[in-house]
């Protein structure tokens, strides 16, 4: 609805771990996960005490589904992607006929989507940077610090690109870069 007032909504599930500490910082950490695809609420439900909640003795800490990702809607799920990552455990192929499989499971889940009347195009790095913008003015929080692994960092990366004055600190684990393209590269 950003660009658009005439477009489907996206709705971003999020869940806000508040901190009960009186002098707590006034600024949270943010969580972005990888993939991209990867969802903050399903991967971390078991790991949040491990992962988050020593931050959370001293900040709020937000865990994000990105649009399109998890719990948030629509969910732009791609079982072709599944369904080609599970044969492709086998490993008996070569490089040019993982990537001809990979290239068809993407294409497959695309046209699917764009079948059922998803807007792509509204699917990127840059529209997730500026929900991540929206999010924080919402929730009334001047600035926040991101923490991002795989696709998260690329994320993160965006948002101190295009909204620097919301980024106090960036934590960014297992670089993903905006000039590396994951269909090409990866392989």
């Amino acid at each position: 609805k950003r660009q658009n007032p005439d477009s489907p909504a996206i709705r971003l599930a999020l869940a806000i771990f508040r901190s009960n500490n009186p002098d707590k910082a006034s600024d949270p950490l943010v969580y972005l996960e990888g993939g991209p695809g990867g969802s903050a609420l399903k991967i971390t439900g078991g790991s949040f005490d491990q992962a988050f909640a020593p931050y959370a003795r001293y900040r709020d800490v937000i865990l994000l589904d990105q649009r399109g990702v998890g719990f948030s809607q629509p969910a732009l799920d791609c079982p072709e992607m599944y369904s080609y990552l599970v044969s492709s455990l086998a490993g008996s192929l070569t490089v040019d006929e993982d990537i001809a499989q990979l290239m068809s499971a993407v294409s497959a889940c695309g046209s699917r989507l764009a079948a059922s009347g998803a807007n792509l195009s509204a699917y990127n790095s840059a529209a997730s940077a500026a929900d991540l913008r929206d999010l924080a003015a919402v929730l009334g929080y001047d600035q926040i610090n991101l923490i991002g692994i795989s696709y998260g960092t690329r994320l993160a990366l965006t948002v101190m690109r295009d909204h620097p004055e919301i980024v106090r600190s960036a934590v960014l684990g297992g670089l993903f870069p905006p000039q590396v393209s994951l269909a090409a590269d990866t392989p």
